[in-house]
């Protein structure tokens, strides 16, 4: 109960591990009513209380089940869950909409003074407050998209492929950008990037749309399957839920056994980096206004800390290559609140989870806040802005390509 940051929110014995896994043993979840669903849908799925449970009981899996069989009247914000699932399923519709938010950034939002609430409201529409672009000296030298036209002349076999995810391909290309300069310079290679990868599935799997989440699936494996090499992926949560994808395929040998083959390539992105580095020999030279008193926290995706337990390697990264000051939250790594599309159900509750956080960001007053998640970075982008605070968000692959000489 202490680690589940939901009931750390609100005190209330239903909303634990404990309390769902009570409901879940005594009501059918598909006869669940709208309290029902309620409750639920009140989890972040962030895994801490299967990271600690003395059982090794899967609690978040079990919650995603029961979300599929729940009746649709009953769940909550249906219809605006649904929606946000079907445009990250659907690339075209994405950057659609992508463009849509730019072209009223720059038209409507900029004319709202900075203080004011619907600006707040309208901030994940308002390119300031995300994640800054790349210098053009940091891009790669024939624009975003140039590592997949050279990519078609590499040879095949282990040169590395790379899943950009929702965040990268259609709203923020300079995360895209930085990991193509970082695999040029760390690896030699510029990364191969299918066109027909999508969505990685998990806010439709997290939702217990466990069909629309096989489908994404299967989409993905099939892109990836004409290379051999490794496939890396910078946003934290697509790697644990790619790397997941054989869970989705127990009834179909077949595919689980493809889905083995593509979850045994996909690589972390701090990792990844580190084992390249460790084969090579490279300089990199800081630039001059990296200073000692610039201070840097790396914010652990829940995705990395519980799923995977990986938290040294991006910490270690930073280390190896900028030497940089790294300062550590005094109550140790804390969830956004974010959780997918739990924000847009219970906002209010996110918030709690998120001020939390901010708090103990403020207490420590980092420079610059990194991590490789892409729903944290727009959880704490939003959040210091709305504090206007001046500590910096940025994505890790963001950050490092700013330094390479």
């Amino acid at each position: 109960m202490p680690v589940c940051p939901i009931y750390r929110a609100t005190g209330k014995e239903a909303h634990s591990a404990r309390g769902k896994l009570h409901l879940l043993a005594r009501i059918d979840a598909s006869k669940g009513s709208a309290a029902y669903a309620d409750i639920l849908s009140k989890c972040l799925l962030c895994g801490a209380c299967r990271d600690i449970c003395p059982r090794q009981i899967d609690i978040p899996s079990l919650i995603v089940q029961a979300r599929g069989l729940i009746p649709k009247t009953s769940n909550r914000d249906y219809f605006k869950k649904y929606l946000a699932r079907k445009s990250l399923s659907h690339p075209a519709l994405l950057s659609t909409l992508a463009h849509v938010a730019e072209t009223f950034n720059e038209q409507v939002l900029h004319r709202l003074p900075p203080e004011s609430g619907l600006r707040l409201k309208l901030s994940f529409l308002d390119r300031e407050k995300k994640l800054p672009s790349l210098s053009p000296s940091h891009q790669s030298p024939e624009g975003e998209n140039s590592f997949q036209r050279h990519a078609a002349a590499l040879e095949k076999g282990n040169q590395p492929s790379y899943f950009s995810g929702c965040l990268a391909s259609h709203l923020y290309h300079e995360i895209a950008a930085s990991t193509a300069v970082l695999c040029k310079k760390l690896t030699g290679f510029l990364p191969a990037t299918p066109k027909s990868q999508t969505c990685c599935g998990l806010a439709s799997y997290a939702a217990g749309s466990v069909n629309d989440a096989r489908t994404l699936a299967k989409k993905n494996i099939t892109a990836f399957e004409d290379g051999s090499g490794p496939i890396l992926t910078s946003c934290a949560s697509c790697f644990s839920h790619l790397r997941s994808y054989p869970s989705l395929f127990t009834d179909d040998s077949l595919w689980r056994e493809r889905a083995l083959a593509f979850g045994e390539r996909v690589c972390e992105y701090s990792t990844y980096f580190l084992e390249q580095i460790s084969r090579r020999e490279n300089r990199i030279i800081l630039p001059p206004d990296f200073g000692d008193k610039d201070t840097v926290l790396y914010h652990d995706p829940c995705h990395l800390r519980f799923h995977e337990r990986i938290t040294r390697a991006p910490r270690q990264l930073l280390d190896t290559l900028l030497h940089c000051s790294l300062t550590e939250l005094p109550n140790g790594p804390q969830c956004c609140g974010q959780g997918g599309l739990f924000h847009l159900a219970h906002t209010d509750l996110s918030h709690v989870v998120q001020h939390r956080l901010l708090d103990d960001l403020e207490t420590v007053s980092p420079s610059t806040v990194l991590s490789t998640c892409s729903g944290c970075l727009l959880q704490l982008q939003q959040g210091l802005a709305a504090r206007k605070s001046r500590i910096r968000v940025d994505h890790l692959g963001v950050f490092l390509a700013k330094f390479i000489k």
